[in-house]
């Protein structure tokens, strides 16, 4: 997938999400945190996709990848608390709303997530 393409993602985009995850190259470390939780955060823009993207000269896009370590927690327990918004909303203190807009297949849904930034985060 492009930057401001929609579609329905297929198994090579989920191949690239995964090499995305995977590999740090080109990606600036802005955090990491270590100890029971290990947190690190990396940022990245993405790629000019097109000369009407490289005439703008200004691509106010950037990605974040966030990978947090929790060594006792289950990863099938984790995506589950993740993915339920009603358990969420119990937890997240962070989220303002999250409901499903629609499924499109199996792998593929549609989601709003409405979140509310750390007012000691702002700058």
């Amino acid at each position: 997938m492009l930057v401001g393409e929609v579609r329905v993602a297929e198994d090579k985009d989920f191949d690239r999400l995964r090499s995305l995850v995977d590999c740090h190259d080109g990606w600036n470390e802005e955090y990491r945190k270590s100890g029971d939780i290990t947190v690190s955060v990396w940022t990245k823009r993405p790629a000019v996709d097109s000369e009407k993207e490289e005439k703008k000269k200004k691509n106010d896009f950037k990605m974040i990848k966030v990978c947090a370590c929790y060594r006792d927690v289950k990863p099938e327990v984790l995506y589950d608390v993740l993915h339920d918004p009603e358990y969420r909303k119990l937890w997240d203190t962070y989220m303002l709303d999250s409901y499903e807009i629609g499924h499109l297949n199996p792998n593929n849904d549609i989601s709003y997530y409405a979140v509310q930034r750390d007012r000691k985060s702002v700058v």
